[in-house]
Formats: C-alpha cells, sequence, structure tokens
C-alpha cells in the first residue's frame, strides 16, 4: 500500500476499510503514521481480534483461542466447512437457520476458488497481529461503522473512542445488518462516509 501511495504521490487521502481492509490500515499506519491520510473509516473491524487478553476480539469478545484452531484445522481438511462454521457462528448468524438439506450448497459455494493454504494463513495472520498501539498512532479523523449485529462489542468501539488522537465519530444505526453492512446497506453507509468528509 505504502508504495502505490508514494508512487502515485496520494497526498490528503480517505481511506476506507472493511473488516481485513482496515487491518491493512492499522498496519500501515502502524508502519508510516498519518502524513498522507486525510481520514479513516473502519467497518466492524478490531484491531486484534484475539480475546486471551481483552474483551474487543471476534464474536463479540467470546471467540476463544480453541475456536480460532478449529477454524484452521478446518480449512485444512474442508474450506467449504470451516467457511461455513465461520459464517454461521460468526458473520450472519441467522444463516444458521439455513434448511439442513441445503448446507451442501452452502458449503460448496463457501469453498469456490479458495486456497485452503491461502485462506489458513489470512486468518492466522489476523489471529497472531496485535495492531491495538496502531490505533493511539492515528492523528486524522477516525469513521467507525458497526452493523446492528456486529462481528465486535462496545469495547472495540471505546478503545477507538479512547485512543484516536482526532476527532472519533460512530455511526451504527443499521437496522438488520451484519458484518457484510456494506453489502447490505451500500447506500447508507456511503451517506454516512460522505456526511463525515464533509463535516
Amino acid at each position: 500500500m505504502r508504495e502505490i501511495i508514494e508512487y502515485l504521490n496520494l497526498k490528503d487521502i480517505h481511506i476506507i476499510g472493511h473488516s481485513m481492509g482496515a487491518a491493512t490500515i492499522f498496519s500501515y499506519v502502524n508502519q508510516f503514521g498519518c502524513e498522507r491520510l486525510k481520514t479513516i473509516t473502519a467497518v466492524d473491524m478490531t484491531p486484534y481480534m484475539r480475546n486471551t487478553v481483552w474483551e474487543g476480539g471476534i464474536g463479540l469478545g467470546k471467540w476463544t483461542d480453541e475456536d480460532f484452531l478449529t477454524d484452521i484445522d478446518m480449512m485444512f481438511d474442508d474450506i467449504g466447512a470451516a467457511n461455513w462454521r465461520i459464517m454461521t457462528h460468526l458473520m450472519t448468524p441467522a444463516m444458521s437457520a439455513t434448511p439442513k438439506e441445503y448446507t451442501p450448497a452452502m458449503m460448496s459455494m463457501c469453498r469456490e476458488n479458495l486456497d485452503p493454504f491461502t485462506v489458513a494463513a489470512m486468518w492466522y495472520s489476523l489471529f497472531r497481529t496485535d495492531q491495538r498501539e496502531a490505533v493511539s498512532k492515528i492523528t486524522v479523523p477516525f469513521l467507525y461503522l458497526m452493523p446492528e449485529t456486529p462481528l465486535y462489542s462496545m469495547t472495540t468501539v471505546n478503545f477507538y473512542r479512547d485512543n484516536v488522537k482526532n476527532k472519533f465519530v460512530l455511526e451504527n444505526n443499521f437496522p438488520g445488518t451484519t458484518h457484510l453492512l456494506l453489502m447490505e446497506k451500500p447506500n447508507e453507509s456511503a451517506e454516512c462516509v460522505k456526511k463525515f468528509l464533509r463535516s
């Protein structure tokens, strides 16, 4: 990301990251600061997914290390089954009510074009990387979009509010939404970002 920003000589960037994209932003800020950034928007993401030393991790602070290791084991055995577990237990819990006869098709969809080694490496990287230090290096206005059924609790929100070094804005009026907020309410999300940028 830094190479692209420098190659294009970009300045005053309004950057938006959803989930893993937000993790990338935190990594960038931790390494290079906010010199070229104008604002940051993060969507339903924590700076640290593990819940061993705080309750701001994934699954509203309830997903354990054992859960993570189960996910990774399943990814090597059957990436579709692993992704379906993550989908129904974490990202969109309402999908756990899917009739059993549709489960094989859903698992098939969840494994389509995915390499288990890549997905497991990504999941492990997110699991082990603590970017909480980066939050205190955020010196530009910070917008956080939170769905009605989020992956992360108010512990995460309050951590952002207490540690960013500029204005913090929480937008959480998105009824019926999950971690897939940007797909579920694209127009409403865009309007919140535009309002934030205008302010």
